[in-house]
C-alpha cells in the first residue's frame, strides 16, 4: 500500500501534527506539574519544620534549666511524631545538649553552608535556628529533620499523570492510525477487487463473444471446403483451378484447425478426476503417435515408475499430446523424445516430456505460455497455452527449460497419487 501517495500524503500530515501538538502539550503539562511539586514540597517542608522549630523552642525556654528534660521530651516527641527523624539542641558553639532520632545527612557530614540555615533533600528537610535565651543565658540552637516524603504520597501520584496520560494518548493515536490505515487498505482491497471482477467480466464476455464467433465462422469454412472438394474432384475444370481448389481446401482445414484449439482453449471445462493406470495411459498415447515419430525418424522413449495418478484422463491425454507434438515438430530427424513419470515424495508425482531438439528462442521464453506466441512463423502458439491452463485448473505446477540447439523440457508437478500417504 502506498500510504503516503498524493491522496493519502494530507491526512498522514495533518495526523502527524495533531500528534506533535499533543505529545508538546503533554511534555509541556509534565514539567509545569513537576516544577510545581516540587515548590510545593519545598514550601510544605519549611512550613512543617518551622512549626517544630518553634513548639521546641517553646519546651526548651520552659525547660531551659534542666537538660535531662528536654532531651526526654525531644525523646517522646520524636516517637509519637511521624514526621520527625531527628531533634537536637546544642549552644552556639556546637556542645551538644539533648538530642533524640538519628539522622543520616548529618553523620554523613552534611554540612549548612554559609548564610543557610536548612538542607533540602529528596525525602527530608533539615532545619537549625539560633536562639537567644535572655540575660545572662546562653544562646541556644536547635536543629531539626523532618521527613516529607509521607506528605507527597498522594501528591507523587498525581505526578504520574502526565506520564499517565502520555502512554494513553500515544496508544489512542496508535490504534487510530492502525485503524485509519487498515481502513485505507480495506478500501484499495476493495477497489482493486470490484476492478478485478469488471476485468473478469469484461475478458469473459470477451471470451465468450471470440468463442461464439469462431465456432460461427466454422460453418461457412465447412461449407467453402465443400465448395472447393466439388471443384477439385471435377475432372471438366482446367488442372490450374482444381490445384487453386486444392489449396483453398488445405487453408481452410488449417484454419479450421486453429478454430478448434481455440476453442479448446476458450471452452476448457473443469477437470473431474479419477484414477488412471499411469502404464496403460503413457502407452496408449506413446502408440498414437509412435508412427508419426517413426517416420519422422526420432526415437520416442517412455519411463513410468508410478502405478497410478489422479487426473482428468481426457484433459491429461491433451496435454500430453500437445506436448509430443511440439517435441515432434522442433525435433530433427535421429533426435529423441522421452516421457517422464517419476514419483516426486509424498503422494504426489511428476510427468515430463523432455527433447534434443532446436529449443526455444531467449526473446519468447518468458512469454511461451500465452496464446498465439510461436517460434515459428507457421505456428500459432495455441498448444502450450492449453497445456498450462489445464495444469493451473487441475492444481498443478508447470515449468518449462529451454535452450537453443540442446532442446526443451516440460515438467508438470504435483499430480495425485491414489493410495499413498503423504
Amino acid at each position: 500500500m502506498k500510504l503516503f501517495a498524493s491522496k493519502y500524503f494530507l491526512p498522514a500530515m495533518i495526523c502527524s501534527g495533531c500528534f506533535m501538538i499533543f505529545s508538546l502539550w503533554i511534555l509541556y503539562v509534565s514539567v509545569d506539574h513537576h516544577s510545581r511539586q516540587i515548590k510545593a514540597r519545598q514550601r510544605l517542608s519549611l512550613n512543617i519544620a518551622e512549626s517544630f522549630i518553634v513548639f521546641s523552642k517553646l519546651l526548651v525556654e520552659e525547660h531551659h534549666d534542666n537538660p535531662g528534660r528536654v532531651n526526654q521530651i525531644f525523646e517522646t516527641l520524636q516517637e509519637t511524631s511521624e514526621s520527625i527523624n531527628y531533634i537536637s539542641l546544642s549552644d552556639t558553639k556546637g556542645k551538644h545538649i539533648a538530642s533524640a532520632g538519628y539522622c543520616a545527612h548529618l553523620d554523613n557530614g552534611a554540612k549548612f553552608s554559609h548564610g543557610k540555615n536548612f538542607i533540602k533533600h529528596e525525602d527530608s528537610v533539615i532545619i537549625r535556628k539560633n536562639f537567644p535565651s535572655g540575660t545572662g543565658k546562653p544562646d541556644y540552637t536547635i536543629t531539626i529533620s523532618v521527613d516529607t516524603s509521607s506528605c507527597f504520597a498522594a501528591s507523587d501520584a498525581r505526578s504520574n499523570l502526565p506520564k499517565i496520560t502520555f502512554i494513553a494518548g500515544s496508544a489512542i493515536f496508535a490504534l487510530a492510525f492502525i485503524i485509519w490505515s487498515q481502513f485505507i487498505r480495506i478500501h484499495e482491497l476493495g477497489s482493486r477487487l470490484l476492478a478485478e471482477k469488471r476485468k473478469s467480466e469484461f475478458v469473459d464476455e470477451l471470451g465468450l463473444a471470440a468463442t461464439g464467433l469462431a465456432h460461427e465462422t466454422k460453418n461457412p469454412l465447412g461449407v467453402i471446403r465443400g465448395l472447393a472438394q466439388n471443384i477439385a474432384d471435377n475432372s471438366k475444370v482446367s488442372v490450374s483451378v482444381r490445384t487453386k481448389a486444392r489449396e483453398i481446401m488445405e487453408e481452410t482445414d488449417v484454419t479450421t484447425a486453429r478454430l478448434g484449439d481455440f476453442l479448446s482453449y476458450a471452452r476448457l471445462r473443469k477437470p473431474s478426476p479419477s484414477p488412471i493406470d499411469a502404464q496403460e495411459f503413457i502407452t496408449r498415447i506413446a502408440g498414437l503417435l509412435d508412427d508419426d515419430f517413426k517416420n519422422a525418424g526420432i526415437k520416442l522413449v517412455h519411463t513410468v515408475d508410478v502405478p497410478c495418478v489422479m487426473a482428468d484422463k481426457d484433459m491429461l491425454s491433451q496435454m500430453l499430446m500437445n506436448l509430443l507434438t511440439n517435441s515432434l515438430k522442433f525435433t530433427p530427424e535421429n533426435g529423441r523424445v522421452e516421457i517422464l513419470l517419476t514419483p516426486s515424495g509424498g503422494a504426489r508425482a511428476t510427468l515430463s516430456v523432455k527433447d534434443n531438439g532446436k529449443g526455444i528462442p531467449a526473446a519468447i521464453l518468458p512469454n511461451v505460455f500465452k496464446p498465439y506466441v510461436s517460434g515459428t512463423p507457421e505456428g500459432y502458439g495455441i498448444g502450450l497455452a492449453i497445456v498450462k491452463r489445464i495444469a493451473e485448473q487441475s492444481g498443478w505446477k508447470i515449468k518449462l527449460l529451454s535452450k537453443l540447439d540442446s532442446g526443451t523440457e516440460v515438467t508438470i508437478a504435483g499430480i495425485e497419487v491414489p493410495g499413498q500417504i503423504e
